[in-house]
This record gives structure tokens, C-alpha cells and sequence, in this order.
């Protein structure tokens, strides 16, 4: 140190006139309550936070901006959960050993879709919302110092020209039984149904294979799996994404930059869904698959992936080890997720998702589109089965109810219903050129490029058909449950003495319709049938409060399918206009042809109508050919 700077002497600071001391306290945010301060939509940060297992804020936001160009990133679904018991140590490194030689060696079978674990529950579903429920209530169960196993956990070996398998002795299928029971006891009180796994308790080794490789398979598992292997076993709570179910999980192992709008790009380290039907019956080795990474579709090349297991795409939201050698604050360290793949068979492990401000490398150089402006979609029914036939209920069935198709133009089949063919009276299906128009609509959405994030649906048959099709034509019906709302039903004052008696979701399910038989809809249908009298003004308020729901609690555009009324009820109040007068009103649905779709979209200043994305249907009528005027005499 110089001398000059020897001799400068520290700076103190001078006394306060006045001393206030405050106590500062920071406040601990959640980092559900991170998110939303960073302005994501809740149902957004719900999601993101779920699927990432609820690890960090930042995987969560990473999560959401992989998914900025997902088209069902506002699509509000249920996981499926399951709770597994899992062997760690050096019986895990068997299984381990034994899943790669037996896949090398014999093929894929069964076991292989999954790591060895033991099942203590069937999949079941919760929202978004309960996750950390869950998390606790394991934690909580686990955390009782009397449930530990006693030692090491007795497994028998089971092998059969179809199965093969380590089951659990009885003097510790109890010890499992208890957690398993308690879990699903406290759960319920969520309202959340799960069904127990409590006898014959196993371990698949492998499943599903020819019964040709039977003598091979036994001779490796024999060689490789000692069922008195030393184990640790960790009870572990998972989840995967419910509208994957029955796809397959295969891993990229090529990038590929899309050379044409329909491809789907893949970058190294990333999962896609595939559908097993379509790898197997494609003409080109060209196939459509969603990416795990950022939820996006396309087509992609099958020889750049190769099948891995469905748990590789899973998430782990707790583990806690039920040995009788680990403490309660060893417990405590495992209940945070150590990593959200079976990190055997994936190349994608927790380090990739750094907590600190760097981004993943899965996460880098995605390709962000300019956000466009929300948009909603009101459409009416598509063409209808009574308004073209007429009295078509006695033409169509005959005594004992049975439907017989007597036109081109009606529908191949209709739903049972308990009131039988009468129940058609009021709530007709569509015509056949009816699906056509809705299928056509959204076809030319999805030609448009328009993305739709949330459906609702008017109760009525035509409606729920014409939604269906729709959908169909966007190419998502298998992914987007409709909501039956029936707020969207029509003006009340065209049914005095009574009401349809509509089809409930179930029965619609069981027809074949995508229905979400969780949603709650704003106005349930007894309180619809206690409605004595609606006036004109009280069928806007109706719709129009489902309509401002609807864009509270989604995000991205919603399509709502109802009646010819409902294009005026669904839009004039949100676009600041006060209700039509009754003439006027009934003047304007007479414009409104079938399928005919009104759009409004935000904008800085709230909401106004626009031009359609789609352009309109129209079409000629087509009376009915008689064959029987070719066999008419020429008149004198």
C-alpha cells in the first residue's frame, strides 16, 4: 500500500438526527404467487408448475416459454397420477441391467414402457390446483415414524409363458397396504376418487412378449435378477400428461428444422407422442407426433426417434424412503423430486434444468411468434334433422323404438335416449349436410391458422353435434373436452310449457362424443327449469355473464357453439351495447344462417366485433327426388 493511501483515514458515518427503527420483514412468495406477479394467467402457472413438479420458478417459466406456440397451452386438463413403490440399490441395478440386455436381445415387451416399481394405486386425475395437496398428504402419511418396513422386503419370483414377475411375501404386503390406504383415504376428501392396489402386490419383469422368447427371457431374468438382492424402496407420487394416454414415447436422437408448414421440429434430447397405429400403417416413415419439449404438433420422420419408455416423460413430484435405516430429515431430503425422468434410459436429467438464471439448452433458440390478438368464436348449429324433414320421428322409428335411416340426408345413427325416440321432439340432431357445414367451419379455421384454447357448448343435441364436428375439422376433438354450458341454450321464452330433456355428459360420452364431465358449468340445468319467466334482456344477461366467465378463467380464443340467438346475446354487451329491443331482436337471428360464425376480438380498449377468419356456407336447397316420376305415363 502507498504512503498517500496509508495515510487516508476511514470515512464514519455521521449520527442520525432522528433514529426510527423499522422492522422489515420479507415476505415469503409462493411460487404460484411468482408467477402471477410476473403476470402468467393462473391456469397458466397451474400447469406449468404441475408438469415441472413443482421444482422452481424458473423450470415453470421455462416451461411456459417452450410452450408459447403450444396450441392447447390454455386447454385446462387433469393429470393422471399414480403412486409406486421403487427399489433402490443394488436390486434396481439388476432390473436396470436386465431391462437393457432382454430389449437387446429379445425386443420390446410390456415392462419395458415403464421402470420397475411396484403399483400402489390405478392412475387417477386431479387439477392442477390439488398437486401440493397431494405432495402434503404423502409427506404427511410418510412422515409417521410406525410406517417402516422391517427389514428387507421378501420378494418370490413368478415366471409363466406370459408373465414373469417378483411378487411381495405377505409379512410385508401389509406394510405397504397401510400407506397405500391411508393416501387414498385422505385423498378422497379431496374429491378425488383413487382406486388401491392392495393384493398381489408384484414387481413386473416383463409382459406382452411371444411366447416363443419365454425360455430366453427366463434364462437372462435367472442369470441377472436375484430376488434377494439388497433394496432400499422409496414410495414415489408421478404424473403424466392425460391426453397422451395410449400414445407412445419415443426420444429424438436427430434435429430436424421443418422444410414445410405441417413438420414438426426436433431438436436432440426432446420426446414426442406418437400414435402406435400410425408408425405402423405410415406409407412414407412420415408421422404426427407432439413434442413433450414445447407441446406443438407436426409431422416428423420416424428414423430420428426411437421408442423409450412412457415414464421417461413423466413427472416426479415426491419421493420418500419408507426404509427402516433412513431418518425423518433423510425423508426430508427426498421428498423434493430428484429428477424427472428415469434417468437410465433418458438424456435429459435435472442438471439440464438448471435453477439458477441460466437457460437449458432444450429451452434455447425457440422460435417465438408475435402473439395475436384473443379472439372469441360464436357459431350456430349446423343444419337440423326436424326444420328439413318435418315430422320425421314416426318415418324413422318403428314400434319398438329401433331408428331406420330414410334418407341420404339423415343421420347413420342417434343416441339411446331414456325417453326414447319422443326425446327427439325437442332436441333434434343434425342432418348429415348439418355435420358437413360444421366439419367445413372448422376446416376452414384451421386452414386460417385460427387456434382455439376452450370450448363451450349449448346442451342441445344439434349444438353438441355441430361443436363435435368442428372440432373434428380443427383437427383436436380427441384433445378438446367440450364444456356443456347450459347458460348457451336459447331464448326461454320459446319453451313455456317445458323444457328438452337433453342428453346428460355421460350419455353423450358413451355416443362418442370428447365431453369434460369435471366442468361446472354457470348455470346448472335445474336452475334453467326453475327459470318461470325470461324476459329478452334477462337472455343477454345470461349469456353474457358466461361470456365474461369464460374469459376470466381461460386464456387464448374460445369457440362457444349455441344457437341463432346466441350470436347477438354472446357479443352485443361485451362490445359495450345495450340489449336489443324484442322486435329488433327477433329481426336479427332471422339473418343468422346455420353455422354461421360471428368473431370478436381484444383489443386495447376492450372488446369489438370483426371480420370472420373464415368466409361464410351457403348452399342451395334439395328437394326430395321421387324415382317414380320416370315411370310417369305422357299425358294427352
Amino acid at each position: 500500500m502507498s504512503a498517500a493511501h496509508s495515510n487516508v483515514e476511514m470515512a464514519t458515518l455521521p449520527p442520525r438526527k432522528h433514529s426510527v427503527t423499522i422492522k422489515v420483514q420479507a415476505e415469503r412468495r409462493t411460487p404460484l404467487q411468482l408467477l402471477l406477479q410476473m403476470g402468467f394467467p393462473r391456469h397458466r402457472a397451474e400447469k406449468a408448475l404441475t408438469a415441472t413438479g413443482h421444482k422452481s420458478v424458473q423450470l415453470a417459466s421455462d416451461w411456459l416459454l417452450a410452450h408459447v406456440n403450444d396450441p392447447t397451452i390454455d386447454l385446462v386438463t387433469m393429470r393422471e397420477y399414480i403412486l409406486y413403490a421403487v427399489p433402490v440399490g443394488q436390486l434396481m441395478e439388476q432390473l436396470q441391467s436386465f431391462w437393457e440386455v432382454s430389449a437387446n436381445e429379445c425386443g420390446w415387451n410390456g415392462a419395458h414402457n415403464f421402470f420397475p416399481h411396484i403399483s400402489l394405486t390405478s392412475f387417477f386425475k386431479a387439477p392442477n390446483e390439488h398437486t401440493e395437496r397431494l405432495v402434503a398428504i404423502l409427506k404427511h402419511i410418510m412422515e409417521d415414524n410406525s410406517i417402516k418396513l422391517g427389514g428387507q422386503v421378501k420378494l418370490e419370483n413368478y415366471m409363466s409363458p406370459n408373465f414373469m414377475g417378483l411378487f411381495v411375501e405377505d409379512e410385508h404386503i401389509e406394510d405397504f397396504n397401510r400407506i397405500t390406504m391411508n393416501f387414498v383415504d385422505q385423498v378422497s376428501n379431496l374429491a378425488v376418487p383413487v382406486k388401491p392396489h392392495i393384493k398381489a402386490l408384484h414387481l413386473t419383469i416383463a409382459y406382452q412378449f411371444p411366447s416363443s422368447q419365454f425360455h430366453e427371457l427366463k434364462s437372462i431374468v435367472e442369470s441377472s435378477v436375484d430376488p434377494n438382492a439388497t433394496a432400499s424402496w422409496e414410495i414415489r407420487l408421478y404424473s403424466r400428461d392425460s391426453r397422451f394416454s395410449g400414445k407412445h414415447v419415443y426420444k429424438v436422437n436427430y434435429s430436424h428444422i421443418p422444410r414445410e408448414p405441417d413438420e414438426l421440429e426436433l431438436r436432440t434430447g426432446d420426446f414426442v407422442y406418437l400414435a402406435p397405429e400410425d408408425v405402423e400403417n405410415s406409407p412414407d416413415s412420415w408421422v404426427e407426433g407432439t413434442s413433450w419439449l414445447t407441446g406443438c404438433c407436426g409431422f416428423l420422420p420416424v428414423n430420428y426417434v426411437e421408442r423409450t419408455a412412457e415414464t421417461d416423460a413423466w413427472t416426479l413430484h415426491a419421493s420418500f424412503s419408507i426404509s427402516s435405516d433412513h431418518s425423518i430429515d433423510e425423508i426430508e431430503n427426498l421428498s423434493s423430486p430428484k429428477s424427472l425422468f428415469f434417468q437410465k434410459k433418458s438424456d435429459v436429467h435435472e442438471e439440464d434444468f438448471g435453477s439458477n438464471s441460466d437457460i437449458p439448452a432444450l429451452y434455447e433458440n425457440l422460435k417465438v411468434e408475435k402473439a395475436e390478438n384473443r379472439q372469441l368464436y360464436i357459431v350456430r348449429h349446423g343444419e337440423r334433422v326436424d326444420f328439413t324433414f318435418g315430422k320425421w320421428i314416426p318415418y324413422c322409428f318403428d314400434e319398438r323404438g329401433s331408428y331406420m335411416r330414410k334418407d341420404l340426408n339423415l343421420p347413420l345413427s342417434v343416441p339411446q335416449r331414456a325417453s326414447g325416440p319422443p326425446g327427439f321432439l325437442f332436441d333434434s340432431p343434425l342432418t348429415q349436410v348439418g355435420e358437413l357445414q360444421a366439419r367445413l367451419t372448422g376446416e376452414a379455421l384451421r386452414l386460417a391458422g385460427r387456434k382455439v384454447s376452450s370450448v363451450y357448448c349449448s346442451p342441445s343435441l344439434r349444438c353438441v353435434q355441430t361443436c363435435h364436428n368442428i372440432l373434428l375439422g380443427l383437427g383436436i376433438a380427441n384433445d378438446l373436452p367440450i364444456a356443456i354450458e347450459p347458460s348457451l341454450f336459447e331464448w326461454l321464452g320459446w319453451y313455456t310449457e317445458m323444457l328438452p330433456e337433453w342428453l346428460c355428459p355421460e350419455e353423450l360420452v358413451n355416443f362418442g362424443f370428447n365431453i369434460d364431465v369435471y366442468y361446472e358449468p354457470s348455470i346448472k340445468i335445474e336452475d334453467l327449469k326453475n327459470i318461470v319467466t325470461e324476459t329478452v334482456e334477462n337472455y343477454y344477461n345470461r349469456s353474457y355473464e358466461l361470456v365474461k366467465k369464460a374469459i376470466s378463467q381461460t386464456g387464448g380464443n374460445i369457440l362457444f357453439v349455441g344457437h341463432a340467438s346466441s350470436l347477438e346475446t354472446c357479443t352485443r354487451q361485451l362490445i359495450g351495447k345495450e340489449p336489443l329491443d324484442n322486435p329488433s331482436f327477433l329481426r336479427n337471428i332471422q339473418k343468422v344462417s346455420y353455422c354461421s360464425l360471428a368473431a370478436i376480438e381484444e383489443t386495447d380498449g376492450g372488446w369489438e366485433v370483426c371480420e370472420p377468419p373464415i368466409a361464410p356456407i351457403t348452399h342451395s336447397n334439395n328437394h326430395r327426388f321421387d324415382w317414380k316420376i320416370l315411370m310417369a305415363e305422357r299425358k294427352a
